[in-house]
């Protein structure tokens, strides 16, 4: 299941000015993930074109450029998946619009009759090749890269909010970044020496939890006697400095959201005479 709510994008279906928020979302991801944009999302008879983006690949052998077709469904309201309905006449757009290849981006999945229909074309058509983002996918990247961070505030606000950066000591973790952690630990007032998990079932009230938004993974801190972890695979490890100083720019921008946000309620009650 994806961990990011898609259904913050309007419904594509509905004219009433946001429809086409999902399109620019897809253009903005693929832009920031390195494709170059050749031609923008619009509305209209386009010719079952959402819009085309290039892929540059570098090689020893020099540098090539793969026109794609980008076709866009935003199913997560209904929870349908993509289908050889939705997706018809896939060869004549490619051609139409002069691809190579064919990347469809979905806030769902697409059908196991679409995936094999795609997986036919490009065993029979050795100039043919596809890509596909399904919801899971999208949600990854934009949690496993830091450049997509920005459009998890832009797109899904609520999403972002979720992830209670502000509750971690985030200060703390950088302070012990790169000092060796001790097998065991002793508090200041005890004599006895506790492993890392003693700690953290003799001294709860020091423990916060939450979760890294760009893996899914659950975040450690115990303030008390100074640990920072990261549940990694069932077990406590340490954080790497990139995961920290994204968490300490993460947490920034949140505030800044939260003083921004403030600063308009301050603003709307003055304005009402509150």
């Amino acid at each position: 299941m994806a961990r990011i709510d898609f259904k913050e994008i309007p419904q594509a279906n509905l004219a009433n000015g946001e429809q086409d928020t999902f399109e620019l979302f897809a253009r903005d991801f693929l832009e920031i993930t390195g494709y170059e944009i050749t031609t923008e999302p619009n509305r209209g008879s386009d010719g079952g074109r959402d819009f085309t983006v290039t892929e540059i690949r570098r090689g020893v052998g020099g540098t090539s450029r793969i026109p794609w077709l980008v076709s866009c469904k935003h199913h997560a309201h209904s929870g349908k998946s993509v289908s050889t309905t939705h997706e018809i006449n896939i060869l004549e757009r490619v051609a139409q619009h002069n691809c190579s290849g064919f990347i469809g981006f979905y806030s769902s999945i697409a059908s196991s009759g679409l995936s094999q229909q795609l997986e036919g074309l490009r065993t029979n058509r050795p100039d043919f090749d596809f890509q596909l983002f399904d919801g899971e996918k999208i949600s990854t990247k934009l949690m496993s890269n830091p450049e997509l961070g920005v459009l998890l505030e832009k797109y899904f606000p609520d999403s972002f909010q979720s992830f209670h950066l502000s509750n971690f000591g985030i200060n703390l973790a950088m302070a012990r970044f790169g000092k060796p952690y001790p097998v065991v630990f002793k508090h200041p007032t005890e004599e006895v020496e506790l492993s890392v998990k003693e700690v953290i079932n003799q001294f709860p009230e020091g423990n916060q939890y939450g979760f890294i938004p760009w893996t899914g993974e659950m975040f450690l801190f115990n303030n008390i006697l100074g640990i920072t972890k990261v549940m990694r695979r069932n077990e406590l490890v340490d954080p790497t400095f990139a995961e920290l100083e994204y968490l300490d720019r993460a947490i920034e921008f949140q505030i800044e959201h939260i003083r921004q946000d403030m600063e308009k309620d301050k603003e709307l009650a003055k304005s009402k005479g509150e």
